[in-house]
């Protein structure tokens, strides 16, 4: 057990290393988060670990499958996606000294057949990902030196979920009933360079100081609707679409403007840094006045995969960002409760 803890404090430590507590609390001894794979790709270390709480894992299924019930009563349908981790779609420029099995290969089929399993919908953007021709394309679908998705997997990813949702019958229908977003998706014929580099500052400081040349994407740019003289005076309804996610569907990423021109419709974006985590984020918009009072027919969830064996009571989460497990599901079924209903 003592061995599963410390792995876990540690997979917890990499996986939010970019927020400052990590660089005060990490001790001499623990190893970079950040290691220099094959031909310039950086990864996380704690990716490639074999080696999972796997209860952490069936309890935070156990719990969204709580979460989405209740979200039922209210008529809200809740799709699932895992963000797949970058040394599994990459694992060719893993360093050497890594070992890829099949306990990281199946881990992804396995959690996600687990979620089905629950009657969670669930979107496989691993399959996805493994399978697109542009995988091996010159843009990549992770960004080489940065823990996000590029461009490219942002857009994969957009047309996965997109597609996914337009084949459950139950969620199909309420897009039908959901007025279009008439949004515009142009994307630059030259590639210019981007800064995404968030692993550099975590590889040991004789790697960190090393010359990593700037990736090169082609940067999209969006066209959105003009505000109408009634939206101004107020006389409009909130999105019927909500995204609650990680780091990886902030607005800079580009990931909830793609779903807009995907599926052709507006939709309300929350998403936390890693530190706070995919519970905190979820409570936060269930109790905010957006959800109270307009809530969304269709709730999209996208969660990073090495973040779900993360329970909401995690002990190594600042004290700030947890809750226990109970009170989570009691909080998050509260605030379902006492919201308006679905227009």
């Amino acid at each position: 057990m003592g061995l599963c803890m410390n792995l876990a404090k540690k997979i917890f430590i990499g996986c939010c290393a970019l927020s400052s507590a990590f660089l005060i609390n990490a001790s001499a001894a623990e190893k970079y988060p950040a290691v220099v794979g094959k031909n310039g790709w950086l990864f996380y270390e704690n990716e490639f670990n074999p080696l999972i709480e796997e209860r952490g894992v069936n309890n935070s299924i156990k719990i969204i499958e709580e979460f989405k019930d209740k979200l039922q009563t209210k008529g809200i349908s809740l799709v699932l996606t895992l963000v797949p981790v970058k040394a599994r779609i990459y694992s060719e420029y893993l360093p050497d000294s890594v070992k890829w099995g099949k306990a990281q290969d199946d881990r992804y089929k396995n959690w996600s057949q687990q979620i089905k399993n629950s009657g969670i919908h669930f979107v496989d953007l691993n399959t996805a990902f493994l399978n697109t021709p542009v995988r091996s394309s010159e843009t990549p679908l992770f960004y080489r030196l940065d823990s996000h998705w590029s461009p490219v997997g942002v857009e994969i990813a957009a047309q996965t979920i997109s597609s996914n949702l337009a084949a459950i019958p139950e969620i199909d229908q309420k897009i039908k009933n959901i007025p279009t977003y008439s949004i515009k998706r142009n994307q630059a014929e030259k590639p210019r360079a981007l800064r995404a580099r968030d692993l550099i500052p975590l590889l040991p400081p004789e790697e960190a100081k090393k010359d990593f040349p700037l990736e090169r994407f082609k940067p999209v740019t969006y066209e959105k609707p003009k505000i109408s003289d009634e939206k101004l005076l107020g006389d409009v309804s909130a999105p019927s679409i909500a995204l609650v996610g990680s780091s990886n569907s902030m607005n800079w990423t580009g990931f909830a403007d793609d779903l807009r021109f995907y599926l052709q419709r507006d939709l309300v974006n929350v998403s936390v840094p890693a530190d706070q985590g995919q519970w905190y984020g979820m409570i936060n918009y269930l109790k905010s006045e957006a959800f109270q009072t307009s809530p969304p027919k269709i709730l999209i969830w996208e969660i990073p995969e090495r973040d779900l064996y993360a329970t909401p009571n995690f002990e190594f989460r600042d004290a700030r960002y947890r809750l226990k497990d109970a009170d989570w599901i009691n909080t998050a079924s509260g605030a379902i409760t006492s919201a308006a209903q679905p227009k």
